[in-house]
């Protein structure tokens, strides 16, 4: 697998005040077996809309922050990784971070994920993976209320101390991922605790779901 990147920088005045770069994944034969040109072409394609929602966004504040600290200003720098977490025959899985910092200062971080079926060439929603009739939601806020409810015991610190009012209605189905050991999913930065917690993240192995996972995973 090879990677490309896009680069574009912004100024204000003749100032650099904004550095935005995207990273993605170029697949090469054997990557994902049947589908490795029209992956290419998706993530070509989002890098492109990427960078240019990410400028967008971005440039405003970095021009208002430039003007505010004046000698103190450092530029804004925008980075978007990639990483293919599951390659298998039926399914390729990967998802997109998003930093932003000014200095040594974080000031965003996000994500995105897609999976595709490679044998029916398209996009992947969380309600696929299931068996029609499988209570996919309620038993994935199940497992990652008993997970946060140990770690919270462990690091209080690191939850809010409603998180349990707020793992159903902050919970997206579209953040999810596949790894070679279970499901993953996440929730944005600050959904369930403040920002030292990152992006929750939550690994459910594939036989908790029991039966309820189409055949193929």
């Amino acid at each position: 697998m090879k990677e490309q990147s896009l680069q574009r920088e912004g100024f204000f005045g003749k100032r650099k005040v904004l550095c935005c770069q995207v990273r993605y994944p170029l697949l090469e034969k054997g990557d994902a077996p049947g589908g490795e040109g029209w992956i290419s072409a998706f993530y070509a394609r989002e890098a492109r809309e990427s960078l240019e929602k990410l400028c967008r966004k971005w440039y405003p504040l970095a021009c208002r922050a430039s003007h505010r600290l004046g000698e103190d200003f450092s530029p804004v720098e925008v980075r978007r990784e990639y990483t293919v977490i599951y390659q298998g025959e039926d399914f390729f899985s990967a998802f997109l971070d998003t930093f932003v910092f000014r200095g040594e200062r974080e000031l965003d971080r996000s994500r995105v994920s897609h999976t595709f079926s490679l044998s029916e060439g398209c996009y992947v929603p969380l309600s696929a993976l299931f068996r029609p009739g499988f209570p996919y939601r309620q038993t994935i806020l199940h497992q990652v209320e008993q997970m946060v409810s140990r770690q919270s015991q462990r690091q209080p610190e690191e939850y809010y101390v409603d998180w349990p009012r707020l793992l159903s209605p902050r919970f997206s189905p579209e953040n999810f991922y596949l790894a070679s050991e279970g499901l993953v999913v996440y929730y944005p930065r600050r959904a369930l605790g403040p920002s030292v917690l990152g992006l929750p993240s939550f690994l459910l192995p594939y036989p908790l779901f029991g039966s309820g996972l189409i055949p193929e995973l």
